[in-house]
């Protein structure tokens, strides 16, 4: 018997691989019984949690990583030798980027550009700014259009003409107002006693009657002739005057409430001062009295308020004749960026349209604020301030003009040049010129 015992060990052996083998087949098959999951250091908090009970997608294609947003860091690129011209600050290349300046010399126009370059020279009695890369110029008491290389785009051949706006511009033939394209061809036949720019598809212009309405870019008639008035369109609507109320219409002439961005400067353009028997009032442009003739003295509209003249004393009204301002100072000029130079106890301060002082009466004399800066005198000497009443610029020249375009005409020591909002010279206009 206990020879048998080698040969009983042999198979007990033998059984016990093979059970061994079956099991790892067994959990090597899918969908059988799964090891334990390794454990793993725990996940940063601005890592996404992987699941582990399936395996990991199939990697797709990286989309192309955002413009300035790489998801790699970019080597350092070594700097660059930029032309002059590209290394301006932001500021002075955006206001290089402007169009070409109009500006006067001996009586005549051209156009600089920012360094005061003169880009097309003096010839013209009459200049507008560029508008849709033309520009409107007169000589010879007839209008037409130059480009900005100077050349001539639209021949001079009109009794007047407006800026382009939307590809047209209004010009006028025998007396009444058409619309031109940029190939000067006549698209909308010269019918109207006033035409104005377009904006958003429509235009204000006027009939035979006088009463303005609304035409599309056909000429057809969007809004009915009836307005006193009629304003540009914005957003949908526009402000008109009829029959001496004011309000506000869309694209039909239907009357609407007035809209969330209503301005003050709206009705600016609907009155103009007239004079009658002596004494100013306002009416509109077909002449029609809105506003009686009782001032000594009255303005253009400016940002909603006109500035009137009763019994020696400046004040200011509304455009339905309403007293905004009691007249109570002795000079007072038109409103600009929402304050008034006027004249307390003989210096010269600032209001607002409530007639709150602002900037306190102490100034020798003043003027309107022009693209945040307003001149101002101290003895005999011009210098600009802000809004709160800081010098800005030192009261040092011999004359002044407002700043426009950034900057501003001014006369030192016999020298006549051009300034930024910091008082730096920019360029300087020839002797003979001023």
């Amino acid at each position: 018997m206990n020879a048998h015992w080698p040969m009983t060990t042999v198979v007990i052996a033998l059984i016990i691989i093979l059970i061994a083998v079956g099991a790892v087949l067994i959990l090597s098959i899918p969908g059988g019984r799964k090891a334990s999951p390794k454990k793993t250091p725990a996940a940063k908090p601005s890592e996404k949690k992987q699941k582990t009970t399936q395996p990991p997608p199939k990697p797709k294609a990286a989309p192309p990583a955002p413009r300035l947003q790489p998801k790699e860091p970019v080597p350092e690129t070594p700097p660059l030798d930029l032309p002059p011209w590209l290394e301006r600050d932001e500021e002075e290349e955006s206001l290089a980027r402007q169009e070409l300046i109009p500006f006067e010399e001996n009586g005549l126009y051209g156009y600089r550009n920012y360094r005061g370059e003169t880009a097309i020279p003096p010839e013209y009695e009459f200049a507008e700014e560029f508008s849709e890369g033309l520009a409107v110029v007169a000589k010879g008491g007839s209008f037409g259009y130059i480009d900005t290389a100077g050349e001539t785009a639209i021949p001079l051949s009109y009794g007047d003409a407006r800026a382009f706006s939307e590809g047209l511009a209004a010009v006028m033939e025998d007396g009444r107002y058409g619309y031109i394209t940029r190939n000067a061809d006549m698209v909308i036949a010269p019918e109207f006693l006033d035409a104005r720019d377009f904006s958003e598809g429509l235009a204000a212009a006027s009939d035979s009657s006088g009463d303005y309405g609304y035409i599309d870019k056909s000429g057809h008639w969007a809004a009915l002739p009836r307005f006193d008035y009629a304003g540009r369109h914005r957003h949908g609507v526009a402000p008109v005057m009829v029959n001496g109320r004011f309000t506000y219409v869309n694209a039909f002439g239907a009357e609407l409430d007035p809209p969330a961005d209503a301005s003050k400067n709206d009705f600016n353009r609907a009155l103009a001062p007239i004079r009658k028997n002596g004494l100013y009032g306002y009416a509109t442009r077909t002449g029609r009295e809105i506003i009686d003739c009782t001032y000594e003295f009255a303005e253009p509209f400016s940002e909603g308020l006109g500035l009137i003249k009763k019994d020696g004393l400046y004040g200011f009204i509304d455009p339905t004749g309403a007293v905004a301002i009691s007249p109570q100072y002795p000079m007072a000029r038109a409103f600009s960026e929402s304050l008034s130079c006027v004249e307390i106890d003989g210096r010269y301060g600032y209001i607002d349209d409530h007639g709150r002082i602002i900037i306190p009466a102490t100034l020798e004399m003043a003027w309107g604020f022009s693209e945040g800066l307003a001149r101002f005198m101290d003895q005999e000497r011009y210098g600009f301030i802000d809004k709160a009443g800081v010098v800005a610029i030192p009261a040092e020249y011999e004359r002044a003009e407002d700043f426009q375009h950034g900057l501003a005409k001014v006369r030192k020591d016999g020298r006549t040049m051009y300034v930024d909002a910091e008082g730096v010279s920019v360029w300087e206009v020839r002797k003979d010129s001023d």
